[in-house]
């Protein structure tokens, strides 16, 4: 992973951390039997922060929502609570910070992570939302 990517992984992470957003975690330092040591601890913690800061073989994946899985439910939300915005072919245009707030508690990836395979897409009901 290039700096780059790190970098913006890790703003990413940092803006996640209150919402419990679950990760995939990958410490290559741990060998077992050749292959690298892939765990679930599953939600974030500050802890993990340093780990991926400070070592170059410890990697995170959050599960992330693609902004398509948005259901009307949630759509209807965000107009019905002034938190309006525009998705075109260059990105998001907002109308109302908390849109971002929003759009990080509910687990979207709208910084493109999971094309980019620095994030996997959540299964479907990973994070159960009551908007329908």
């Amino acid at each position: 992973m290039n700096e780059q990517d790190k970098d913006l992984l890790l703003t990413d992470l940092c803006a996640r951390l209150p919402y419990g957003v679950k990760c995939q975690f990958e410490d290559t330092m741990r060998i077992t039997d050749g292959e690298s040591d892939l765990f679930y601890d599953y939600v974030l913690y500050p802890r993990h922060f340093e780990l991926f800061i400070n070592h170059a073989n410890f990697y995170i994946k959050p599960y992330l929502r693609s902004m398509s899985s948005m259901t009307i439910g949630e759509r209807e939300y965000l107009a019905e609570n002034g938190m309006n915005h525009y998705i075109t072919a260059n990105g998001i245009i907002v109308s109302d910070i908390n849109f971002f707030d929003w759009l990080n508690a509910h687990h979207f990836d709208f910084r493109g992570l999971i094309e980019k395979e620095l994030a996997l897409k959540a299964p479907e009901g990973m994070y159960n939302t009551k908007i329908e």
